[in-house]
């Protein structure tokens, strides 16, 4: 046998339970992101690449009822406000088995605190954030699995 650890983590496929949705998701996986560790790196900096467009700053009801139309708006179109980021991630990083959801709030920006919306990753007993829409405008910093202390914005729910 070759030298080394032969123990590969294996993570299932989530569905999302909607057909359209879960074919982009493959699709993303088969041609972006594979299944490899750094599929989750990859499936970010897809989503973080997207545009940012102007929408509505808050959906009402659980995470699962809007976040599936934001997924796959955001894929179609290229562009949306940080709700369809979160989104897109979301559903991506679940088929990748992870567990992660969008997460409502605010954001601390230069002229206040504004409506957001960015993933939180359980993971090990530690939460991280992924914030591709912040990502997306303040390139220079890290916004890939940072703690809530250890962010370069301030985050409130």
């Amino acid at each position: 046998p070759a030298p080394g650890s032969t123990y590969v983590t294996f993570r299932s496929f989530t569905t999302s339970g909607d057909t359209e949705l879960d074919a982009i998701l493959a699709r993303i996986i088969n041609t972006r992101t594979g299944r490899d560790a750094d599929a989750l790196r990859r499936g970010y900096d897809y989503v973080a690449s997207l545009n940012y467009t102007f929408g509505p700053e808050s959906y009402a009801g659980n995470w699962q009822s809007w976040s599936k139309e934001l997924a796959k708006e955001m894929y179609y179109n290229g562009q949306g406000n940080c709700y369809c980021y979160a989104s897109l991630m979301t559903w991506i990083g679940r088929a990748l088995g992870y567990d992660i959801y969008p997460k409502k709030g605010e954001v601390m920006l230069t002229s206040g605190w504004g409506a957001h919306c960015w993933c939180e990753l359980n993971q090990g007993g530690m939460t991280y954030i992924l914030d591709c829409e912040r990502q997306k405008f303040i390139p220079s910093r890290n916004f890939f699995m940072v703690t809530y202390d250890t962010a370069p914005v301030h985050y409130r729910w």
